[in-house]
């Protein structure tokens, strides 16, 4: 079976590889810049290293397509082939192969009739390989590929791929692994129902493009782009949206990894339609030029948690998990008041300043920013607590990711009328943090001071803009 095999009733199990072509006389490429697939001659046969036809019966499932890269100009294939059954071209391997280091970019175009990836005879999984090397070279696949069995993309090449066609199955449930440190561009919304496995390197999504199975993201791997996942989405592998500047649109998920690229006026964005859980997240940040005083980031239709200390926001920037109502934005530590309560709140005029009370709460806007609560909604209790058991006195008190960066300071008083910074006896109380313990963006602060129990003691804020 490994020799090449003429005529009709036996396919070769030959590695076909397209003849990279030169350039001639005058300047034009040899073989042609545009191939049929069953032209003669413009495949190269490893056996014997000679010119070959793709034939009809070549379509089985051991065959081996290998195109790979040109120096000197661009190529386009055409697949006007078929098996000898007049149904899909099948094929076990496609390979994009090659090193370029042209004078100027080239690209290799495979366009033409649908493939039909399936295992070889000795059970190898269909494969599409991204192997060739040069970032200025492109590679665009425009057929549509159906999977008879789950497909491995594999490669370490770093030239650029693009699948411009449709991955689809042949009738049973397939899954995807993407392997190798290559990066695949997704233009077409792909219709398989089985998993897509990113283990290695990255998939982009192109914008208006739906994937439509859970997605698992390994520790190396990442998912960009400004498409739309409408299924689950786990792993340890970094979230990133947009190819540059863009939108990711997901459902449920709890991000292990983060990346958002901010550049002057311009930000990443990331929509969560689900449940979005941050509470181990790991944040990064790609940030140039910034110029805005708001930078919406995500937006959530069910936020859990939010993210943690070992996160910090771009310098000059805070969270603030409550824009609008229902996103995550960067604010501009300086305009933090004024986009809390006129952007968030809606408060104008009068209402709108630090020293208001316009829900009549006896709670003044200063402290509401401070402490995280509604400036527009009666709050019943006061965010000011204390407790005591015996000579141990507990205070807590809310602060919102916003108010954190305000000035404040916590008194106390022996009579009401005498207050004081410093704590009774010279008292440096250990100041103790809980994150989103009242939800995202509104943690807990606590403090315990000893104080004789035939004592009383009053607590209060003071808190400036």
């Amino acid at each position: 079976m490994n020799a090449a095999q003429t005529g009709n009733g036996f396919a070769r199990l030959d590695d076909f590889k397209l003849q990279r072509g030169t350039l001639g006389q005058g300047g034009q490429p040899t073989p042609s810049t545009f191939l049929n697939w069953s032209q003669d001659s413009v495949w190269i046969d490893p056996q014997t290293n000679s010119p070959d036809a793709l034939l009809r019966t070549d379509s089985f499932p051991g065959c081996i397509l290998n195109f790979p890269v040109t120096q000197n100009f661009s190529y386009e294939t055409n697949n006007d082939l078929t098996r000898i059954s007049d149904l899909t071209f099948m094929l076990n391997s496609l390979r994009l192969t090659g090193s370029f280091d042209g004078a100027s970019p080239q690209s290799a175009t495979l366009s033409g009739s649908e493939l039909l990836f399936t295992n070889d005879l000795n059970g190898a999984p269909a494969n599409l390989a991204l192997e060739a090397m040069g970032p200025s070279y492109s590679f665009l696949l425009k057929q549509n590929l159906i999977l008879y069995h789950d497909l491995e993309i594999t490669g370490n090449g770093n030239a650029t791929f693009v699948l411009e066609g449709q991955i689809s199955e042949n009738q049973n449930s397939t899954n995807v692994t993407k392997s190798g440190t290559s990066t695949l561009i997704i233009k077409s919304s792909p219709k398989y129902a089985g998993t897509t496995s990113i283990t290695e390197g990255e998939i982009i999504l192109a914008e208006n493009v739906t994937l439509s199975s859970d997605v698992i993201i390994s520790g190396k791997a990442i998912l960009s782009g400004s498409g739309t996942l409408t299924s689950s989405l786990s792993g340890a592998g970094t979230i990133s949206p947009g190819q540059g500047i863009g939108t990711l649109t997901i459902q449920n998920a709890s991000p292990k990894k983060l990346h958002f690229e901010i550049d002057g006026v311009q930000a990443d964005h990331l929509v969560s339609t689900g449940i979005l859980d941050l509470s181990n997240t790991t944040l990064s940040w790609s940030a140039q030029n910034l110029t805005e005083v708001i930078y919406p980031i995500i937006t959530y239709n069910s936020l859990i948690d939010g993210f943690r200390n070992t996160n910090i926001p771009p310098p000059g920037y805070l969270f603030d998990y409550n824009y609008q109502g229902n996103k995550i934005a960067l604010i501009r530590a300086e305009d933090a008041y004024q986009v809390w309560s006129e952007k968030t709140h809606a408060l104008s005029g009068g209402n709108a300043l630090f020293e208001a009370d316009p829900d009549l709460d006896g709670i003044p806007n200063g402290l509401e920013f401070f402490s995280g609560s509604n400036p527009a909604k009666f709050t019943k209790t006061h965010p000011l607590k204390a407790s005591r058991i015996s000579s141990s006195t507990s205070v807590s008190y809310p602060i919102s990711s916003l108010g954190q960066a305000t000035p404040f300071r916590l008194q106390s008083s022996a009579d009401l009328i005498n207050w004081d910074d410093s704590f009774p006896g010279g008292q440096l109380p250990t100041l103790r943090e809980e994150e989103h313990y009242y939800g995202p963006g509104v943690g807990k602060f606590s403090q315990k001071i000893i104080i004789p129990s035939d004592q009383t003691r009053f607590f209060r804020f003071i808190h400036q803009p």
